[in-house]
């Protein structure tokens, strides 16, 4: 489930909240500013996870989490995280993942100050006890996507 923002010019924001409900669909629901007082979720479509799944496994490979950052929604899956534009059904690229023993379970998106232009990656792993990791992610000029140090041991996605 993941809440992306919406908001015009001097009014509350509203927005969509995307939910997984059964593994085949993205419900998508729209959230009424808050000064209309409609408490009512609002269905307005779904998204076929085919598309999101792009011919994955869902039972071996689901979707752990999701998030909206910057006008983007990331999904985290067991070996990398997507990018997906969801307004225009668009898939932007992925990001590979570390390789580690327990499954991450979760991750946000910062951005350590204003006018910087790093972006640091938090991820939760489900290990004993839990563990939170950061990353500072470098940006590809070329193709304005992020990826990992070399030192974080992360291969190549065209090598794979």
């Amino acid at each position: 489930m993941t809440f992306v923002p919406t908001s015009t010019a001097g009014s509350t924001p509203a927005g969509k909240l995307y939910i997984e409900l059964d593994g085949t669909t993205l419900h998508t629901y729209h959230l009424p500013p808050q000064e209309t007082n409609d408490s009512q979720l609002s269905r307005t479509g779904t998204v076929n996870m085919k598309m999101i799944n792009r011919g994955r496994m869902l039972e071996n490979d689901p979707v752990n989490s999701m998030t909206h950052f910057e006008g983007v929604t990331y999904l985290l899956r067991s070996d990398v995280i997507q990018a997906w534009d969801l307004e225009q059904g668009t898939f932007l690229t992925e990001i590979p993942l570390p390789e580690v023993q327990d499954p991450w379970v979760g991750f946000a998106f910062e951005r350590p100050s204003t006018g910087d232009d790093s972006l640091v990656l938090h991820m939760l792993l489900d290990a004993f006890p839990p563990q939170i990791w950061t990353f500072h992610l470098l940006q590809d000029d070329t193709s304005n996507s992020y990826s990992f140090p070399e030192c974080v041991g992360v291969e190549d996605a065209e090598s794979n």
